[in-house]
Parts: structure tokens; C-alpha cells; sequence
């Protein structure tokens, strides 16, 4: 009572086991049976029951006697759990025939037979081998009396010599090969004939002359450095000339080397092997610009390049004494150390200098008070300018100011310091 306390008891009435899910105490294999129990939810009442037994767990079959064609093969398989073992019977295989082998071969009138042994067993089988038909050779014995109007032919069975004919369609003439009778030339027709094989029906035909057959541009005139020259074409078959023109020669052609005038290199790297470039070396302590001749093919004076210096910056221009003197392909290099000349760095080109470019002074040479520059460059002149100057010790230079062996003897003592330094 929720006043008193008193408590009263009463009997509740049965009611049915709520039984919990089975669970597996012994598993079940394919040689004994496995046990389950379950328990209820509400009292400790249990139930037994027996799961029946799995199925073998079996390997793959494997072969124990092969099959023949005689008798039929035998398999075998375990289980992996009790060991039971289950055999099987494989068909018969079959009979492994050798190739046939013909006994009499079939012909166009008669069947042929041919058998295969088992190799095995020793079976024979024999079979028949069908009639064949005929085989003809190729339709032959043409006879025309006109080919527009058809003819005969036959062939024959190579094997039993059966003759079979038929007619041979109208064709068209089987003409042979154009035969030339007279040659067509340069100005001048052709004739040709061919005969029809099958009727002997003769034809003619006419081809026009032939045009000039032009060659390739060969020189009659060589051009000469501006002076253009002449080509001409000739027919390969007659000789006649067929086209002309000038033309003009490529520059490089008569490209030659231009340097300023300075010291041979033989004479800087002390080598025995003479050698026609000149370098020169350029007092970098100068200011404004200093002008060195340019001398063509060691021959001639041809112009000026000067060098421009300002403070940190450096700068080289060129002028020509003649307006037909030309650089083809320039190259300028400076050496700031006299040890790294060599013949082979020499005559290497270099693009890195350009002129009438500025570059710095200071990034190039660094701290070099005198560097040698070496020109290298294809160009063209005229030798027969009254411009241009040939080269005499007894010359003047830079428009008289100074005389060939002071302006050498100058430059003699920049490579001395040079080499000091």
C-alpha cells in the first residue's frame, strides 16, 4: 500500500519460455553431427537440438588412370575433412588416327579411297574419295578469221586428255608493240606501225615533233663580283640553246678576310706556322674615339673602325673608303689575357660584340688596362678602287697622320705592356 505499507502477493499465471536466439556448441562436420542450445529470456530453461551433418568438403578430381580408346579412364577425389574417397569413370577417348594415306587417288572418271590407322588400338577406317572434275588447262588453240568477228578455241583435262571447244568471243585486236619507222626529232614528225597478232591487221599512226628538251642552267659567262654573268639552257636532244639569263654571283663567294691592321698572330703566340690575321691591342685607358685601319685580304687598307670609349662605356663603328666594300659576316672578339690567345681560339667566330652597340667596359674586361682585338670577318671590296690603299711600309695612315712603322712600332709597345701585366 503507498499509505501503509502493506504488501499482498498473488500467483501470476504461466506463460510460454521466450527462447533467445540458437547458438552452436559442437559444429557439425561431414563425420558427426554438431549440437545447438538455446536458453530463455526470463528463466534459466534451456533446449538442446542436433544440426545435421555438412556435406564433404571434397578436392578437385584428379586423374588415376588415363582414357583410352580401348577403355574408359578413372578419377578420383578425397575429402579434406574424413578422407571418403569417391571415384568416376571418364569417357572413352578418342581414336588418335594417323594422317590418310591414299590407296587409289580419285580421278576425273573414277573414285579413289584412303584410310587412317589408330595408333593406339590399330582401327582401321576406309573411306571413299570423291570423283573430281576435270581439270583443263588453259583455253588455247585461238583460230580467228577476223578478231571483230569471233573463232574457235579448246582445252584439254590434263588429267584424261578430255577435249572440250567452245567459241571465242569477238575481241579486240591483240595489237603487238608500236614499232617505230621514222624518229620524231626536235622540228620534225614520227611514224610507227604495229600488226595485230590473231589477224595480221596492220596500223599506222603519226606523233608530233618533239619540243626542246631544256637542260639545267649551265654557266656560258662566269659572273664576276658585280659583274653579273650569263647562263644559258641546251635541248639534250638537238644541242640548240632554248633559254638564256644573267644572274649574279652570291657575294660569299668572293668573300676574304678583314682585320685590322696589327700584329700577326704568329708573332704573339711565338708559333712557327705563319699566320695572315692580325690582332690589335687597344690602350683601354683612352678617352673618346681612336680609329684603326681595316685591311682587306692583307692587301689593301680598305677603312676605318673606331673604337669609342666613354667612361664605362664602349662602343666600336666602322666607314668604308669605297661604297662597295661590304661585311658579309661579321665577327669581333676581345682577349683581355694574352695567355688564352691561341690559333684555334683565334679563328673561332663570335657574335657576342656587335657594331655600333655599347656594352660596359668593366663587365667585359673587368680590371685589363689593354686587350687585343681580333676582327674576323667575310666581306667584299674592290680591288680596283682607287679608294682603297695598298699596303706599303712606306705608307701613311689614318690620312697622313701617322707613318706605317711608327703606328706598327705603337702597337708593339700596348703587346710588350701587355705581356708585363
Amino acid at each position: 500500500c503507498s499509505y501503509c505499507s502493506r504488501q499482498e502477493t498473488v500467483d501470476v499465471p504461466p506463460r510460454n519460455h521466450v527462447f533467445q536466439a540458437w547458438t552452436t556448441v559442437h559444429a557439425a562436420t561431414c563425420a558427426e553431427v554438431g549440437q545447438q542450445e538455446r536458453t530463455c529470456k526470463y528463466c534459466p530453461k534451456q533446449e538442446l537440438r542436433e544440426s545435421e551433418k555438412v556435406g564433404h568438403k571434397y578436392s578437385a578430381w584428379v586423374q588415376t588412370e588415363a582414357a583410352t580408346c580401348i577403355k574408359p579412364g578413372q578419377q578420383e577425389r578425397v575429402c579434406n575433412i574424413c578422407g571418403f574417397s569417391e571415384t568416376r569413370e571418364t569417357a572413352k577417348a578418342a581414336h588418335a588416327y594417323s594422317g590418310f594415306v591414299v590407296l587409289s587417288p580419285a580421278t576425273c572418271t573414277q573414285e579413289g579411297q584412303k584410310e587412317h590407322i589408330c595408333k593406339n588400338c590399330g582401327n582401321k577406317e576406309v573411306l571413299n574419295i570423291s570423283i573430281i572434275h576435270h581439270k583443263y588447262g588453259p583455253w588455247g588453240n585461238y583460230t580467228y578469221l577476223d578478231c571483230e568477228k569471233g573463232g574457235t578455241r579448246s582445252r584439254a583435262c590434263t588429267m584424261c586428255q578430255f577435249i572440250e571447244e567452245s567459241e571465242a568471243k569477238p575481241r579486240n585486236h591483240a595489237f603487238a608493240k608500236w614499232i617505230t619507222i621514222c624518229k620524231a626529232t626536235c622540228g620534225q614528225i614520227g611514224i610507227q606501225e604495229r600488226d595485230c597478232r590473231h589477224c595480221q591487221l596492220k596500223e599506222q599512226r603519226e606523233f608530233p615533233a618533239l619540243k626542246h628538251w631544256p637542260g639545267r642552267w649551265r654557266v656560258s659567262i662566269a659572273a664576276q663580283l658585280w659583274k653579273p654573268g650569263q647562263q644559258v639552257k641546251l635541248c639534250r636532244r638537238c644541242g640548240e640553246i632554248v633559254a638564256e639569263r644573267s644572274y649574279n654571283a652570291s657575294k660569299k663567294r668572293f668573300a676574304v678576310n678583314f682585320c685590322t691592321l696589327g700584329i700577326p698572330l704568329h708573332e704573339i703566340i711565338y708559333s712557327e706556322e705563319p699566320s695572315a690575321q692580325m690582332l690589335t691591342p687597344i690602350d683601354l685607358g683612352q678617352k673618346g674615339t681612336i680609329y684603326y685601319p681595316i685591311v682587306a685580304d692583307n692587301k689593301y687598307v680598305v677603312g676605318l673602325i673606331g673604337v669609342t670609349i666613354n667612361d664605362d662605356e664602349m662602343i666600336l663603328s666602322y666607314q668604308f673608303f669605297d661604297q662597295r666594300s661590304e661585311i658579309i659576316k661579321p665577327s669581333i672578339r676581345f682577349y683581355a689575357d694574352i695567355k688564352s690567345v691561341s690559333q684555334e681560339a683565334v679563328m673561332k667566330r663570335s657574335t657576342s660584340i656587335k657594331f655600333d652597340q655599347p656594352f660596359s667596359k668593366s663587365k667585359k674586361f673587368g680590371d685589363a688596362a689593354i686587350v687585343l682585338l681580333v676582327m674576323k670577318c667575310d666581306a667584299v671590296y674592290d680591288a680596283n678602287s682607287k679608294d682603297n690603299l695598298k699596303i706599303d711600309e712606306d705608307m701613311y695612315l689614318l690620312d697622313g697622320e701617322i707613318h706605317y712603322t711608327q703606328y706598327m712600332q705603337n702597337l708593339s709597345k700596348l703587346l710588350d705592356k701587355m705581356r708585363e701585366e
